[in-house]
């Protein structure tokens, strides 16, 4: 079958990238403060406090929420020397016996690093005796509005519950400093499903990394002693980290997969103190070997945690897999080293007794095979502010299907109120017209090697492997000749790039090709493919061989100009026409 001569046939291939990137009932919240309504019966003291509230006009330049926050100072710098806190009343959380309690804020927070420290203190005992459970913080910690979060143990279920924020500077040089909105304490149905105290043994907890220092057993410096037991993890029990150390200790396979659709609360006890010039801790996580660490803490500096702290991070659906790990990692510099990270009592929570997130999805109209799936298909809405990820996901191209299915999972901007949700439908796709596909697709699995080829597929179902006859095979008969247009996997320079292989003619010269890239299927960036002796292409792409193969037949490869990345999502397509 040949196709007619003035017709425009194009091939389009798409590229995934070569590495990878629960309903309950609403929590019961005991404590809310926004400080719209007033101050919230928060009071300023210590020495020369600058805390004040009312509307911003320096940090973060205005509230989380409303119009009204808390901050040392609205219109500027906190002052030298100060040692200022702003104290809550008492509050009654005898309600709640059993099980921990989430206290949330949203802060902008910074000071001098090294130099100037933020905490958060609890009272049990209105007020008599205060327990820092957060900070000492220092630098440029939160330079947005940043939500954290705190496990408060049952023992702080009591009904003179109480907190303050402080901040205490040095006699010179300041900065905007606490800036605190939307407190708010709440009790959540959760599950204890990861817990290690490293009292049985190491873990299965691994050192990485460049000069690592991480070792196992009973601290002697830092805090002097596990939180728990005789055992933790550390960057050095009886010493300092090492010089120059890029290291980290990695945790084992974290089986959460029973947990799908749900989101998470990673806490551990940290000890961490480093040298605040040029030093950082952080703790990372990933859903699977081989995907990319994401950042869910830090990078913190200096006097970070000068005793036991419980530190707690969220982590979203997407590590709700059988291989999520998380990894706590040191990096330092040549000059001055301190006592480090010291870890124990590691645990992961679901989040449950948030409220559902209501999703609906219609299913849509019809589409010709080889239509991509955009925002007329993949249009699932909620009330609930979020995000959506599909499977297939934008661009993909289906084949005919009276009812293939469409799948959406949308995680909520606020994973403590409510909680992830799916949705399901499918969409009728149709042979079409043309007898043959105007788009056709080839999708490469992560770790595919460099120059690997798409195998041969049929995609103007002709049951036949010339595929394009016209434009791209000089004689169908042939089986030697056929040069179908195949994806290929280009490593140039060692870096791998998406590009195409296909035979070109050029006994035709009226024959022309077309080479058009794009990361949308809606915009495309062309560049023309000409012939005048030798091949030449424009620089919106590549050319990276032309052999000639005979019969007026040659080989052309090209490559994409920009890189495959982790999560990139890349298309190339090639077009003849008259």
């Amino acid at each position: 079958m040949l196709l007619p001569r003035a017709q425009l046939l194009t091939l389009t291939l798409l590229a995934t990238g070569l590495l990878p990137g629960g309903a309950g009932t609403t929590a019961t919240v005991y404590y809310a403060e926004d400080f719209e309504t007033d101050d919230g019966g928060l009071f300023p003291g210590g020495t020369t406090p600058s805390w004040a509230h009312g509307s911003p006009g320096s940090g973060p330049g205005d509230a989380h929420s409303g119009t009204t926050c808390w901050a040392t100072n609205l219109a500027g710098d906190y002052l030298d020397n100060e040692d200022g806190y702003v104290t809550s009343p008492s509050i009654d959380l005898s309600g709640h016996a059993g099980g921990p309690l989430l206290f949330t804020w949203w802060q902008f927070l910074e000071t001098e690093r090294g130099f100037d420290t933020a905490c958060l203190e609890i009272s049990t005992n209105g007020g008599g005796t205060w327990e820092r459970i957060y900070g000492k913080a220092t630098g440029s910690v939160s330079n947005e509005w940043e939500r954290q979060l705190v496990l408060l143990d049952e023992s702080t279920a009591v009904a003179t519950f109480r907190y303050r924020f402080r901040l205490q500077a040095d006699a010179t040089t300041t900065a905007p400093g606490f800036y605190l909105d939307t407190i708010r304490i709440r009790a959540l149905a959760h599950q204890l499903v990861i817990t290690e105290d490293f009292e049985g043994g190491d873990g299965g907890y691994t050192p990485t990394g460049s000069l690592t220092s991480w070792t196992f057993g009973s601290p002697i410096l830092g805090p002097g002693s596990a939180y728990s037991g005789t055992n933790a993890w550390a960057t050095e029990l009886d010493g300092f980290y090492n010089s120059n150390e890029d290291s980290a200790l990695v945790s084992p396979s974290l089986d959460l997969s029973s947990h799908p659709e749900t989101a998470f609360l990673l806490s551990w006890r940290q000890h961490l103190v480093t040298d605040a010039n040029g030093d950082f801790a952080s703790v990372e996580a990933r859903p699977a070997p081989g995907a990319p660490w994401v950042a869910v803490y830090g990078p913190t500096s200096g006097v970070v945690s000068d005793r036991w702290i419980r530190q707690t991070v969220l982590l979203g659906p997407e590590f709700a897999t059988a291989t999520t790990q998380i990894r706590f990692r040191i990096e330092a510099d040549a000059l001055f080293q301190n006592t480090g990270f010291t870890i124990d009592d590691v645990e992961i929570r679901t989040i449950e007794g948030t409220a559902p997130s209501p999703v609906s999805w219609t299913s849509p109209a019809p589409i010709e095979a080889g239509t991509p799936l955009g925002p007329l298909q993949l249009n699932a809405t909620s009330p609930v502010a979020g995000t959506f990820a599909y499977t297939p996901p934008a661009g993909s191209l289906l084949p005919a299907s009276p009812n293939f299915p469409l799948a959406a999972l949308f995680t909520p901007e606020d994973l403590l109120t409510h909680a992830p949700a799916s949705a399901q439908t499918s969409i009728t796709v149709t042979e079409g017209n043309s007898g043959y596909p105007a788009w056709a697709a080839a999708n490469f699995p992560p770790g595919t090697p460099a120059n690997e080829t798409q195998p041969e597929a049929d995609y103007d179902r002709d049951r036949r492997s010339n595929l394009a006859e016209y434009a791209f095979v000089t004689d169908p008969t042939n089986a030697a000749a056929m040069g179908e247009p195949r994806l290929v996997i280009v490593s140039d320079g060692g870096t791998k790039y998406l590009g195409l292989e296909f035979s070109a003619r050029t006994d035709d010269p009226a024959l022309s090709y077309h080479i058009e890239s794009s990361d949308t299927l809606t915009t495309w960036t062309a560049s023309a493919l000409t012939f005048a002796g030798t091949w030449s292409l424009a620089d919106d792409a590549v050319l990276v061989s032309a052999t000639p193969s005979g019969q007026g037949t040659w080989l052309i490869r090209v490559r994409d100009t920009e890189p495959l990345g982790t999560d990139a999502i890349r298309f190339l397509r090639v077009s003849a026409s008259l």
